[in-house]
């Protein structure tokens, strides 16, 4: 991916080293986070399942 950092910041309640970033991708939510120059994929969940709780 060219630029992961241009995707939505994911706000969550819970303190984190690294931002969440979210791409929807047809019934998927990809959470990722970005550290130095890699993307890492944190959670990949079904699009209508309860993600606060997960995160």
């Amino acid at each position: 991916m060219a630029n992961p950092l241009s995707f939505e910041p994911y706000p969550t309640s819970k303190l984190r080293s690294y931002p969440y970033y979210r791409i929807y991708v047809r019934n998927y939510v990809v959470y990722y986070v970005v550290i130095d120059r890699v993307m890492e994929v944190c959670r990949l969940p079904y699009g209508a399942s309860d993600t606060d709780r997960y995160l």
